[in-house]
């Protein structure tokens, strides 16, 4: 027995390797290759049915403007047959197409008389025509005598595929729009956003998809959530730190004051001036992201806080620290400081 052990151990040691090395493989499949491979092949089908849909919309667009009259009509009998002959002339031109997965924007040249009008009273009818879930028209800045069609093939929102992800540093991917085209937060470009909207509107779904795209990242989660923490409770595990009463929420402006300040500390050193500069420099900083959920709590609650958070908001736009803030109403009657913190997060503001 003594002499079969070692060969056993000696032969079991590179199945287990081997069995590792495919155990490590499995969720690299899972997790990264097939959705990526689902993703594009939901993608291209759904292009090929846009095309389709424009290649029969460019059959009948001569009898659409006829029938409209977007285009003149002229009509023949052949005096030997008795035959009716009608021809279609000033058919409006089609051209500058871009088809995507949930429909297509085409451009079309007006004719003398036609306006922005005509074609929107028309759009009942060309949505029938191309059989599509929408249709509508809209004006093309600096091109006059140009109108924009765009066709919604389908409902985006009936069924969404993909989940919420970061698609560069800084740039996140929270759901779809209405057209079909990503949502995108890019905390670069924005670096505080406000959600707002009444009791039921999204406001939580907003955070909790911003929350879940950052998840994977390796950015500093800080979550206040003043009712009572049930909404930032679920992202414990994730979360860098959690504040649930005003008192906490001040505490936690002071260390992130403190952060940014040995931060804009190390920027002179480097002699850059923003956190993008100091990555393009090779330091690579973790972002912090704070998410604020009911924001007229804190206003109500504790004035420290509010002007610990003005302060914040002010100061720390350039050294990777963002302020997420949601809530249902950001007047003037929560008093002057919450209009000074909207005043310097809503450079994008998200009505949920």
């Amino acid at each position: 027995m003594s002499t079969n052990t070692p060969t056993a151990t000696g032969t079991g040691a590179p199945i287990a390797a081997g069995g590792g090395e495919q155990a490590e493989r499995v969720p690299w499949l899972r997790g990264v290759a097939w959705p990526l491979a689902r993703r594009t092949a939901i993608a291209l089908w759904r292009h090929l049915l846009t095309l389709y849909v424009l290649t029969r919309l460019g059959l009948v667009w001569a009898a659409f403007c006829a029938a409209t009259g977007l285009a003149d009509t002229h009509t023949r009998v052949d005096r030997d047959s008795a035959k009716t002959t009608t021809r279609v002339r000033h058919v409006p031109r089609l051209d500058r197409i871009d088809a995507g997965p949930h429909g297509a924007t085409l451009r079309v040249k007006l004719r003398p008389g036609q306006d922005l009008r005509t074609y929107t009273a028309l759009a009942p009818a060309l949505r029938h025509t191309a059989r599509c879930q929408a249709a509508s028209a809209v004006e093309i800045e600096d091109q006059p005598g140009y109108l924009q069609l765009r066709l919604l093939r389908r409902d985006p929102l009936h069924r969404v595929i993909d989940v919420p992800r970061e698609i560069a540093p800084g740039v996140l991917v929270i759901g779809l729009t209405e057209t079909g085209e990503p949502w995108l937060i890019d905390l670069t470009a924005v670096p505080h956003s406000v959600v707002s909207g009444a009791t039921g509107s999204g406001k939580s779904a907003i955070q909790a998809a911003i929350l879940a795209a950052l998840a994977p990242t390796d950015a500093a989660l800080i979550l206040w959530d003043l009712k009572f923490g049930l909404e930032a409770e679920p992202w414990r595990p994730r979360a860098t730190a959690i504040a649930a009463k005003p008192e906490q929420v001040a505490a936690s402006c002071t260390k992130l004051l403190d952060l940014a300040e040995r931060r804009a500390e190390g920027f002179r050193r480097l002699q850059v001036g923003s956190f993008e500069e100091a990555a393009a420099a090779g330091v690579q900083l973790r972002r912090v992201v704070v998410v604020c959920d009911e924001i007229a709590e804190l206003t109500l609650a504790d004035e420290q806080a509010i002007n610990e958070l003005l302060r914040v908001v002010q100061l720390v736009r350039a050294l990777g620290i963002h302020v997420i803030l949601a809530g249902q109403r950001f007047g003037s009657d929560l008093g002057k400081k919450i209009t000074a913190v909207r005043a310097r997060s809503a450079a994008e503001c998200v009505r949920a």
